[in-house]
């Protein structure tokens, strides 16, 4: 940082927005936003000029828009996080929120009088204690995006009448040493560094090259994060899948969460069936369950979230008759029913009662590697 930079407890501070750091030698660290817009950047003559590798010549711009404050991340190299998730976007901040830009932490606060700044550090670090953990995290996140450090695995998806196989959801796990190998974890991670919609891709691209060599051309099952449903390239990036995997078998998983834009999901709809790639809404009845994009935007599948699954044979009629409604329904529009989280011989057969044609879940197989045998249907007694 630079040294004429620092301003530690600022005299004469007019009220009004600044961002507070703590020093090495443990000193505060004033820096009025004044004027806005404020940019921080590498170059001398940003408001705020910091010397670190880390940070871009124009890393970012602090304004104000109405009687809100805003920051805006410049396509940093490293990055601009508010309370640790990535800007992908201009973001509206408040007192007491938390900036990185790149590794360097400070946070946001507003004198609201002309009483002294409060004296309250507890909601951040000294500068460097969190950045290293920060900046180990995203170096080995980045490593594991540009080596492709995951393994695809396969889920199967049975046709429920005759238990034949119909196809296969697409997960994975991580093999980069120093993240966890789990994809809820490495997700998790990635959200944080606004890094989520290329772990997806990365994952659903592994999957297909590897799926698209399994006999008998099943129905490749691939999740395709919110994330990748709001930002550009999608389509593009499905684009290449399709033609590395021309004769492939491929559905796009979409969750019914992520579903709120019905002209948008029409157009990625007709986008899909030009390539070939079929839709499904997932995680259907997790939470509000939305009988309107059924009618506007219909699927090909629709997976009904194991919520509604678990012991269904043990639950209220009522709630069998409501699913068995919803399956008849969906039917009616064209879209096959499939039930997710199956995990015992009587929950299927309540599944088959209900109308469901597909099913997943444990009861099943569970995801495993290609060439690695998946588990088989257990008997009814548990055997």
């Amino acid at each position: 940082m630079d040294e004429d930079q620092q301003h530690p407890e600022n005299e004469g501070f007019d009220s009004g927005w600044y961002l507070e750091g703590v020093l090495r030698d443990g000193k505060r660290w004033i820096i009025p936003l004044d004027p806005l817009p404020f940019v921080v950047g590498r170059l001398p003559d940003c408001q705020l000029s910091l010397s670190s590798k880390g940070i871009s010549r124009t890393h970012a711009t602090i304004y104000q828009d109405g009687s809100h404050l805003w920051v805006k991340d410049h396509e940093s190299r490293n990055g601009t996080f508010l309370n640790r998730k990535r800007l992908v976007r201009p973001t509206p901040v408040q007192k007491g929120d938390i900036l990185h830009f790149g590794t360097l932490e400070f946070r946001i606060g507003l004198k609201e009088s002309a009483a002294s700044i409060e004296e309250t550090t507890t909601s951040f670090h000294r500068v460097g204690e969190l950045s290293n953990f920060f900046h180990s995290c995203e170096e080995d996140l980045k490593v594991l995006l540009e080596r492709q450090a995951v393994v695809p695995l396969f889920q199967p998806i049975v046709h429920l009448p005759d238990r034949t196989r119909f196809g296969y959801e697409v997960t994975g796990r991580g093999t980069q040493p120093g993240l966890p190998s789990r994809p809820e974890e490495l997700f998790s991670l990635a959200a944080d560094l606004g890094r989520e919609a290329e772990l997806s891709r990365l994952f659903w691209r592994e999957g297909i090259l590897v799926g698209r060599e399994l006999p008998g051309s099943p129905q490749l099952f691939i999740n395709i994060h919110p994330a990748e449903v709001v930002q550009p390239g999608l389509i593009r990036a499905l684009s290449e899948a399709r033609k590395n995997a021309p004769e492939a078998s491929i559905t796009a998983e979409v969750s019914e969460k992520a579903v709120t834009d019905l002209r948008g999901m029409a157009r990625l709809r007709d986008e899909l069936l030009d390539l070939g790639i079929k839709l499904a809404y997932d995680d259907f009845g997790a939470g509000q369950t939305r009988l309107l994009e059924l009618v506007d935007v219909p699927p090909h599948f629709l997976k009904f979230d194991n919520a509604l699954i678990r012991n269904i044979h043990m639950r209220p009629m009522r709630l069998f008759q409501v699913v068995k409604a919803l399956v008849r329904m969906a039917e009616d529009l064209g879209i096959t029913c499939v039930a997710e989280g199956v995990e015992c011989v009587a929950e299927g057969e309540a599944c088959s009662h209900a109308g469901f044609q597909y099913a997943q879940g444990y009861y099943f197989g569970r995801p495993t590697q290609v060439g690695v045998a998946p588990s088989q249907p257990r008997s009814a007694d548990g055997a």
